[in-house]
């Protein structure tokens, strides 16, 4: 989907009757239209801080999860051994090659200059992908 474009009319030109599943990471000021897109039942997986009423889902009954990846570890959950065995996993579908990274520009090294840049990459709004800094060149 392009996030500069009306993500409902993107969705629903695609699956007609919506969609099942949405992953998030921008969600704020999104949830009328994440209840337009999402059918009945359907969840939603969100990484922001979000929204703090997520009343639009409820007359479809759509479920609002959200995921932080260090929860195990801050809470010292019973589970915590899930965490090491996510991470050897993204390392070996990264090692397989079944995924990549998102990073497109990569700055070095970390400097006034260097910070100033990727500032400006990304507030100009046109981006692909990461844009990282590097202590090291």
């Amino acid at each position: 989907m392009n996030h500069r474009d009306d993500l409902a009319e993107q969705v629903l030109a695609v699956a007609q009757d919506g969609v099942d599943w949405l992953f998030t990471a921008h969600s704020a000021g999104q949830i009328e239209t994440y209840a337009r897109i999402v059918r009945a039942f359907g969840h939603i997986v969100a990484i922001d801080d979000g929204p703090r009423d997520v009343f639009p889902l409820k007359g479809k009954s759509i479920a609002w999860h959200w995921e932080l990846m260090f929860t195990r570890p801050l809470r010292q959950t019973p589970d915590m051994i899930e965490q090491h065995q996510l991470l050897n996993t993204v390392a070996d579908l990264v090692d397989q090659g079944r995924i990549r990274t998102t990073a497109t520009t990569t700055l070095a090294p970390i400097s006034p200059t260097t910070l100033r840049e990727a500032h400006e990459l990304v507030e100009n709004g046109r981006t692909v992908g990461k844009v990282t800094v590097h202590r090291w060149e």
